[in-house]
């Protein structure tokens, strides 16, 4: 299953839509909006590829290693026109 999500800025933060996105191992996911933006996830990622930088509608496959455990969580980091602010949006490991 592939899952979009939107990235745009909101009181300060950037606001991903949808705010959770539950994923298993096979699933495709990128993020997009109206401004340049690198994602990476400083605390772990579910990705084959990594934890990035990632760019613009980049796709992104979830692994199955490391092992990834149902239930985990993971919450990127987003650099939108140069600024990495906090983050509201997840990925759930179902």
């Amino acid at each position: 299953m592939n899952h979009p999500v939107s990235v745009r800025l909101v009181d300060g933060q950037h606001e991903c839509t949808p705010t959770r996105s539950d994923v298993k191992p096979g699933d495709t996911m990128f993020w997009d909006g109206s401004e340049p933006m690198l994602i990476f996830f400083p605390h772990g990622s579910p990705f084959v590829e990594g934890a990035g930088p990632f760019t613009n509608k980049q796709q992104l496959t979830v692994g199955k290693k490391p092992p990834l455990h149902g239930g985990e969580v993971f919450v990127p980091a987003i650099a939108l026109s140069g600024t990495v602010r906090p983050t509201r949006g997840d990925i759930k490991v179902t």
